[in-house]
């Protein structure tokens, strides 16, 4: 797969911590690779089993972010956190069969223990997808790390 994504995120703060912004053009060209130990993709899975295997699509993409950093030190923090969510609607030109929205998910909190000396950090993250009912697409993912 050879994807190419021009991407404009445009940030506007709107007080001391907090940002808003999204826009771009994804050009996606899926092919056959060149791997003579794989068998291709086409070739192993239908239409029906993969939808948009056989066709190329490329998609306008436009959304909304907003980021919230009440970190003390964003290269070491001690304590606050930052949290983020990004939507982004992906419009598929062509083959409107595949568009989607996402929404995804950022957060990280630090919290100081004895006197600020170690903290204890938590990050969590999740990418959430939906398609209308006329779409072809679902996927939900989620991440917990610590």
């Amino acid at each position: 797969m050879e994807d190419t994504n021009v991407e404009m995120r445009p940030g506007v703060r709107i007080f001391r911590g907090l940002q808003a912004a999204t826009g771009s053009f994804l050009a996606v060209d899926v092919g056959p690779g060149d791997a003579s130990r794989y068998i291709a993709s086409e070739q192993q899975f239908s239409p029906a089993v993969a939808p948009g295997i056989d066709r190329q699509t490329n998609f306008w993409r436009g959304g909304g972010m907003a980021a919230l950093d009440s970190r003390d030190n964003a290269s070491d923090p001690r304590s606050g956190g930052k949290f983020s969510a990004h939507s982004v609607r992906d419009n598929a030109t062509g083959l409107g069969r595949h568009s989607f929205m996402r929404l995804d998910l950022d957060g990280l909190a630090v919290r100081p223990r004895f006197n600020r000396t170690y903290v204890i950090a938590g990050h969590r993250a999740s990418s959430l997808t939906t398609t209308g009912s006329n779409q072809v697409f679902l996927s939900i993912f989620s991440r917990l790390s610590v």
